[in-house]
């Protein structure tokens, strides 16, 4: 007996790995994002703390480029 297999599917099964990947990526990334600006907010209010912006902005660079 010879299976039919719709392309559609080929194509989303052949897909899923890379996709799975890539929203680890992007959750990774928004977990990293909301921890600089926590702390670019904790930086922000304490006259102390303000030599902990230079790293937020490191770690912007390193992040962006």
């Amino acid at each position: 007996m010879h299976k039919v297999i719709d392309p559609f599917i080929k194509a989303a099964v052949a897909l899923y790995k890379a996709d799975m990947q890539r929203e680890a990526e992007q959750e990774e990334l928004a977990g990293k994002i909301q921890q600089a600006y926590a702390s670019y907010m904790r930086a922000k209010d304490c006259p102390l703390c303000k030599r902990k912006v230079k790293p937020f902005i490191q770690m912007l660079t390193a992040l962006y480029g």
